[in-house]
């Protein structure tokens, strides 16, 4: 049953999405997640924590276009892996699913 209605909360948020990239980060998937106050709190911290990093990169303008462009990709993966260090299983495979939807419904 809860299955059931995860399946169709997905269909229903894919085709609300569609075009859309998942906003990771934001307030509306703490919320669709049923994130707790603690998972939140660490979002809101990697976030803050991260944004100081991704600033004094932009601001390093010893840094080429592209050795900005590495340092930034290499930034945002460093804060993906800490983002989903913070979900619980069921919470990674739902906005996991999701991504996946909204790549095949943008393929069509």
């Amino acid at each position: 049953m809860l299955m059931v209605a995860l399946v169709f909360g997905l269909v229903v948020l894919s085709a609300e999405s569609y075009g859309q990239a998942i906003k990771y980060y934001s307030t509306e998937v703490m919320d669709e997640i049923n994130a707790t106050d603690e998972q939140r709190a660490a979002v809101k911290e990697l976030v803050a924590r991260y944004k100081v990093q991704f600033d004094a990169v932009k601001a390093d303008k010893s840094l080429s276009k592209e050795e900005a462009q590495a340092e930034r990709k290499k930034l945002t993966s460093a804060r993906a892996k800490e983002y989903w260090k913070i979900l619980n299983p069921e919470q990674t495979k739902y906005l996991k699913d999701k991504a996946k939807a909204i790549k095949e419904a943008n393929k069509k």
